[in-house]
């Protein structure tokens, strides 16, 4: 007699770690695949286009005795969503399949439970209409498809269900919020090495980590950047402060416009963003839009002051550590980050307060959220031997 798929055991975990390296995802992929990897609970898979594969070398290694398939399927491409599960139907059969994004492919096999990560809605706000119409459409399937949901903060579950509860049954649904932790190259950075913006003379830029995708809010950002260091805009009186900085560095971005005291890098190796977070002022957010907000969490746990726009997602999970600047513009955000200059002693209490919060976010209290999550939707009831 055949048991019910419910009661199975599911001691095999397939990840899609395509987007490794790519942003915050990328980041909890690798956090995840960590995670499940040293619970010594599962046998784990990982799908990894070659280019991951060549820029994460070390990162794979490290997860010793893993199963790498390679796929080189383009995201939010027809071939993500068709060809990858049908390609690669063996591979995926009998295993617990988990995608880190609301890209869960169609046509997955049946003997298999499927999981997702939706990090936040905000392409549901996209100023294209028909991406709005995508987006809705792929998240939406991944719910009902998906067992288990998994997100990153109490705003990102709330926007789920505000958006999709006349379209998704969440009654037999697992909904878990399992909120990260830093970038693992950054966890062996010392706090007593890390300047601030009260210590040496070689910190004299302000970081800035994003991308040029809108809702990043970028554009914002440059224009502070030239109202705070344009020579009129201080002659007038405008602004009376002293930033003590001659730079901004903005890394994640293509863009390759040349503005005076504003550095764009499109990507950098982990040595390098341990030392631009090292040497640092501060750390700037233009963003409109986070569902949870890792550089924020980077920066406060190294001791880094943190500007940004009051979100929810940043107020929920740092409460007032955060310089946030009171309205939605560029006039305001400028305007945050002179008083952050200016206000030493205020700084100084945000900043112990920062690295408070941080310890919040710990890897162990990660590891042990998403190996309880993943050990509850396998049916596994003890510790396996590989």
């Amino acid at each position: 007699m055949s048991l019910k798929h419910e009661s199975r055991v599911f001691s095999r975990i397939v990840i899609d770690a395509r987007k490794l390296g790519d942003g915050g995802i990328g980041v909890y992929t690798q956090n995840l695949i960590t995670a499940l990897y040293e619970s010594n609970l599962f046998k784990i898979a990982i799908l990894a286009s070659d280019k991951v594969i060549k820029e994460k070398t070390k990162t794979i290694e490290a997860w010793q005795g893993i199963e790498v398939v390679v796929d080189n399927s383009k995201k939010y491409s027809f071939s993500e969503s068709f060809i990858l599960p049908i390609k690669h139907r063996k591979k995926l059969e009998n295993s617990i399949l988990h995608f880190p994004h609301y890209t869960v492919p169609f046509f997955l096999p049946k003997s298999s439970k499927v999981t997702c990560t939706i990090h936040d809605c905000i392409h549901l706000n996209s100023s294209s209409f028909l991406k709005r119409i995508a987006s809705y459409f792929f998240i939406s399937h991944a719910l009902k498809r998906s067992e288990l949901i998994c997100t990153v903060s109490n705003y990102s579950k709330k926007q789920i269900y505000n958006n999709f509860c006349k379209n998704v049954n969440f009654k037999n649904k697992k909904i878990e919020n399992v909120s990260n932790y830093i970038e693992p190259s950054l966890e062996g950075l010392s706090l007593e090495n890390v300047s601030n913006i009260n210590k040496n003379s070689e910190t004299n830029y302000y970081l800035c980590i994003s991308s040029d995708l809108k809702h990043k809010g970028l554009d914002l950002l440059i224009k502070a950047w030239q109202e705070i260091t344009d020579p009129e805009t201080k002659e007038q009186g405008i602004k009376e402060q002293d930033t003590s900085a001659s730079e901004l560095i903005v890394l994640g971005s293509k863009n390759k416009a040349k503005i005076k005291g504003l550095t764009f890098i499109e990507k950098c190796s982990d040595e390098e963003l341990k030392k631009l977070y090292k040497n640092a002022k501060a750390l700037i957010i233009p963003s409109l839009e986070e569902g949870f907000g890792i550089p924020a969490l980077e920066a406060l746990g190294l001791g880094l002051p943190v500007v940004a726009f009051s979100l929810p997602s940043l107020v929920e999970n740092f409460a007032n550590s955060i310089w946030y600047a009171d309205r939605f513009s560029y006039k305001s955000l400028a305007d945050t980050i002179v008083l952050m200059s200016k206000e030493s002693e205020k700084r100084e209490e945000k900043i112990q307060l920062g690295m408070k919060i941080s310890k919040n976010f710990s890897k162990s209290y990660f590891s042990n959220k998403i190996t309880e999550v993943f050990k509850s939707i396998s049916n596994i009831k003890e510790y396996r031997v590989a």
